[in-house]
């Protein structure tokens, strides 16, 4: 790969962050974000130490993306998404989000890559917990997400069954948690919530898939029988489920193709 003429803050800033400038996997990394780091950092004569090391982490991740990519491929980013994502990272800490942010910023530098990316995305990252990646990271190989509600029937003042009177005992059981591991599981329902917010997932309420073992298997690990049998009869009549699932949005699948490493 021939040397590219870096401007002399890019220049600076690749020595200071990678030492050897004439790398050819350095060079990559100053042809798609030269522009970048012009705009970022002119006018700086130096980098706040933390920020500095969190910084030096988060593209040494993305320089490492750009290895496989190959050399004419390599493009230089939009500053739309380059300059946002790049003071991201400048304060990014958790594992989870800086894969995201240096996934979208490699496909982003990349000519067979760059038609999966949108700038929403980086605001859409920007939203997520660690956790919340990790639900999207198992979307990746897992596109839809099955659910139950387990509901106990209500016994009306009168001894009779209102059918529309019930009480939510369990809210969208999900295997989930013996899938992942989470950092926070008690707030899963939330994350699921989150990523419906933000169009990554649709909640497909009313409808389900019709493999029966993929609902069975949440009623085992929340211990259905066993909430059968120690149901509180003065309360409830019977104990019933809904089913429905989750699935991942045209949106969503645009996201993992760009956010999320093949």
């Amino acid at each position: 790969m021939e040397n590219i003429s870096l401007s002399l803050i890019s220049g600076d800033f690749l020595k200071e962050f990678y030492g050897d400038i004439a790398k050819p996997s350095v060079q990559s990394v100053g042809k798609a974000l030269g522009e970048v780091f012009d705009i970022v950092f002119g006018g700086l004569s130096y980098f706040p130490q933390k920020g500095n090391l969190y910084l030096k982490s988060n593209l040494e991740k993305y320089r490492k993306k750009l290895e496989n990519v190959p050399v004419d491929n390599i493009i230089t980013a939009d500053p739309q998404i380059g300059v946002p994502i790049v003071e991201k990272l400048k304060y990014t800490t958790h594992e989870e989000i800086s894969d995201l942010f240096t996934t979208l910023l490699a496909n982003a530098s990349n000519s067979e890559k760059i038609e999966s990316v949108h700038p929403s995305f980086i605001n859409i990252i920007d939203q997520l917990a660690p956790d919340e990646a990790r639900i999207i990271a198992h979307l990746s190989t897992n596109p839809t997400i099955p659910y139950c509600n387990i509901n106990g029937s209500l016994i009306n003042n009168d001894g009779t069954i209102s059918q529309n009177s019930y009480n939510i005992l369990i809210s969208h059981a999900t295997v989930l948690p013996w899938q992942i591991d989470f950092y926070i599981k008690e707030n899963i329902g939330a994350y699921l919530d989150n990523l419906v917010r933000l169009g990554i997932l649709s909640d497909e309420k009313g409808t389900h898939i019709q493999v029966m073992s993929l609902y069975n298997d949440i009623l085992e690990k929340y211990n259905y029988n066993q909430i059968k049998e120690t149901l509180d009869t003065s309360i409830y009549r019977n104990v019933f489920i809904d089913k429905s699932f989750y699935v991942l949005t045209d949106f969503g699948n645009l996201f993992l193709k760009a956010c999320i490493k093949d």
